[in-house]
C-alpha cells in the first residue's frame, strides 16, 4: 500500500490530488537555516538528519519511554536512531509516524516499515542513496519545485547569509522574515544586551520607547530591502492592555537600565508595542503572523537542562481574543492595519478567531499549526474556515520547520486537502481550482507572480 492511498481514497480524491501534487511550494514561513543553506554541505546520515534538532521526534521518544540520555544525549547515534524506530514503530495515528513513512517512500523509494527489526537496514538504504544522489540542502529545496522560502529572522540579523544565496542566481527565492520575538520580551535577562545589539544594527542608540521605535522602523525598512515579505512573533506572553505613550516610554527606559518592571506594566507596554509594530508593518508592506495559545517550556527542569526548542512546549487556553480585538481595532483607527495571518495552538479558538478575522480586512486565520498538524487537525481546520470563512482565500501549507526533508509534509497536506474537497457536494470543476489556489495560486499571486 502506498502512503497516498491511506488518505486519497476515492476516484475524485485522486483525480484532485493529481491536479496539485506537483505543482510549485511556496513555504511561507520555517526554520530551516540559511547558513546551512549557504554552506549546502552535502548530506550524509538520514539518523542526523532527522533526529538532530527536531522536537517532534524527542517528544515522541520521550512519550514512548525512551531515556532523554538516548534522545538529547550521549548515546551513540546508531542508539538514538534504534530508539526512534521503536517508538514511531507501534505510534499509530501520530503524525510523526505519518512524516517518517512518507519521507522514506517519497525521497528513498522505502516502503519497508520502519521499526527496531528493520531500523539499520533503513538507515543503510537511505544512506546509500544520499550518497549516490549526493543530496544538500539546495539540491533538495530545487528537486522539490520549492519556489519560496521565508526563514525565521531575529530582527539584529545581518542577512549576510540571505544575500549570498541571492546572488547564487538560485532557482528559488530565500527570503528572512523580521521575528520579533526578543523585542518583545522584556523580561528576559538579556535584554538590554539585546536593544544595545539592535540598536548598533539599527544604527539608533535605543534609550527610551521612541528611539527604540525608530530602530524597529530602520531594521524593518532593512528586510525589506533585502527581501523580506512577512514579520512574525510567537511569544508567550499577549497584552492585558495598551499602555499610553508615557507609561511605555518610562518603561522602555527602565529596561535599558535593567531595572525591574512589574508585570501589569510590561504587559501595557506589549499592547502599546504591539499597535506601533502593526503599524510599521503596514508601513514596510509586511503581511504580519501572529503564533497565539502557546505555553513556552512547560517544564521547568527540562527546560534548564536541555533549552529552548526542545520539545517542552504546551497548548494554551483561555487567550483573551477580545485583547487582540482591540489591539487590531486600534491599529486600523491609527491606519496602520496591515494583512495578518492568525495561527493558534488551541482549535477551540478557531471559531472565535475566524469571525474576528472576518470583522477586518486582510485578517485571517491560518493553516493547522504544530500540534493539530496531524489529518485530524488539518481537516477540522478546513472545515472550519469552509463554514466561517472563504476556504479558496487560505494561503495552504507552510512546513514550520528546521528539516530540509519536511517539504514532503507539503504532499501530505495536499493528500489531506483533496480527500477533503471530495466529500463536498460541489462540482468538480471547481472543486480542483480551490485546490489549485490553496495549494500555491494564493501564495503565487501574493509574491507577485513571477516565482
Amino acid at each position: 500500500m502506498s502512503f497516498e492511498s491511506r488518505i486519497v481514497k476515492t476516484p475524485l480524491a485522486e483525480r484532485i490530488f493529481a491536479a496539485i501534487e506537483d505543482a510549485p511550494i511556496y513555504d511561507y514561513h520555517c526554520h530551516l537555516s540559511p547558513k546551512e543553506m549557504r554552506e549546502d554541505l552535502p548530506f550524509r546520515d538520514i539518523a542526523e538528519l532527522w533526529l538532530k534538532g527536531d522536537h517532534y521526534k524527542w517528544r515522541l521518544m520521550r512519550q514512548s519511554g525512551v531515556p532523554e540520555e538516548e534522545i538529547t544525549g550521549d548515546a551513540p547515534l546508531e542508539v538514538k536512531w534504534q530508539r526512534f524506530a521503536e517508538s514511531v514503530a507501534t505510534a499509530v495515528g501520530n503524525p510523526v509516524r505519518d512524516w517518517a513513512m512518507l519521507e522514506l517512500e517519497h525521497y528513498f523509494g522505502i516502503t519497508t516499515p520502519l521499526n527496531g527489526e528493520t531500523a539499520a537496514e533503513i538507515r543503510a538504504r537511505a544512506n546509500a542513496l544520499i550518497g549516490e544522489k549526493a543530496l544538500s540542502p539546495l539540491k533538495l529545496i530545487e528537486a522539490e519545485r520549492v519556489r519560496y522560502v521565508a526563514t525565521t529572522d531575529d530582527p539584529a540579523d545581518s542577512l549576510e547569509d540571505h544575500r549570498i544565496l541571492r546572488a547564487k542566481g538560485l532557482p528559488f527565492e530565500v527570503a528572512p522574515t523580521f521575528r520579533a520575538d526578543r523585542i518583545f520580551t522584556m523580561q528576559a535577562a538579556d535584554y538590554p544586551e539585546y536593544l544595545s545589539r539592535l540598536g548598533e544594527a539599527a544604527g539608533v542608540e535605543i534609550t527610551d520607547y521612541f528611539s527604540l521605535i525608530k530602530a524597529i522602523d530602520a531594521r524593518m525598512a532593512f528586510f525589506r530591502q533585502n527581501g523580506c515579505r512577512f514579520a512574525d512573533i510567537g511569544t508567550e506572553d499577549f497584552p492585558t492592555w495598551i499602555g499610553n505613550l508615557e507609561l511605555s516610554d518610562r518603561v522602555t527606559i527602565s529596561a535599558v537600565k535593567g531595572e525591574p518592571v512589574e508585570r501589569e506594566e510590561r504587559l501595557g507596554w506589549m499592547g502599546r508595542l504591539y499597535v506601533d509594530w502593526l503599524k510599521l508593518a503596514a508601513k514596510h508592506k509586511l503581511t504580519v503572523q501572529l503564533h497565539l495559545s502557546v505555553f513556552r517550556n512547560a517544564s521547568k527542569r527540562s527546560f534548564d537542562a536541555i533549552g529552548p526548542d526542545a520539545g517542552f512546549d504546551t497548548v494554551a487556553t483561555g487567550f483573551n481574543v477580545g485583547m487582540l480585538k482591540y489591539i487590531l481595532s486600534t491599529a486600523e483607527a491609527e491606519e496602520g492595519l496591515p494583512e495578518i495571518i492568525l495561527y493558534t495552538l488551541n482549535p477551540a479558538d478557531y471559531t472565535a478567531l475566524i469571525t474576528l478575522a472576518g470583522s477586518f480586512r486582510n485578517v485571517t486565520v491560518g493553516m493547522a499549526w504544530w500540534f493539530n498538524d496531524h489529518i485530524g487537525g488539518m481537516r477540522e481546520y478546513l472545515q472550519k474556515m469552509s463554514e466561517l470563512s472563504n476556504l479558496s482565500r487560505i494561503y495552504g501549507m507552510l512546513t514550520d520547520s528546521r528539516s530540509f526533508f519536511s517539504y514532503a509534509r507539503h504532499r501530505y497536506f495536499r493528500m489531506i486537502l483533496a480527500a477533503y474537497l471530495a466529500e463536498l457536494p460541489e462540482p468538480e470543476a471547481l472543486l480542483i481550482e480551490v485546490a489549485r489556489a490553496i495549494a500555491y495560486r494564493n501564495l503565487q499571486t501574493k509574491l507577485g507572480g513571477s516565482l
